[in-house]
């Protein structure tokens, strides 16, 4: 199960990073061991107590050695709604992700005096983005 809540964690970094146009793959501290996901890795240390709390919640629970089925995909998945506190606001793991993804990129901009593009000006999400370009998309009957 941990290793399942891991994977979903990583996933959600792994996006936020993207999201915020850096790569996943050039870490930091998890660096020039194969990894693809280095950075992700590296951004995912400070949630990984989030994913420890559920599986041990779900082990108190009794369900510690049970089959990973659907039901406790679904409580793992929702680690990513549990409330964080990030820059003295509440939020979603998952919205929290995508602050700290953003975090080193609008350092370095300022380090380097960067400018930064229109859609950043807009605040605009890699998720926002996607509800756009997809709106007009509609599913082929067969």
């Amino acid at each position: 199960m941990l290793n399942y809540g891991y994977a979903v964690l990583r996933a959600a970094t792994s996006r936020a990073l993207v999201c915020a146009g850096l790569l996943p793959g050039l870490g930091l501290f998890h660096a020039n061991r194969g990894d693809a996901f280095a950075l992700a890795s590296d951004l995912m240390e400070p949630y990984r107590p989030f994913v420890d709390g559920i599986v041990w919640e779900l082990a108190q629970a009794g369900l510690g050695e049970a089959t990973l089925d659907r039901e406790l995909k679904a409580q793992l998945l929702g680690v990513l709604n549990l409330a964080v506190g990030i820059e003295g606001r509440a939020m979603p793991l998952g919205l929290a992700l995508g602050r700290s993804a953003s975090s080193p990129r609008s350092e370095l901009r300022r380090a380097t005096g960067s400018p930064e593009t229109a859609g950043e000006r807009r605040g605009a999400s890699c998720a926002g983005g996607r509800r756009r370009r997809t709106a007009g998309w509609r599913r082929r009957s067969a």
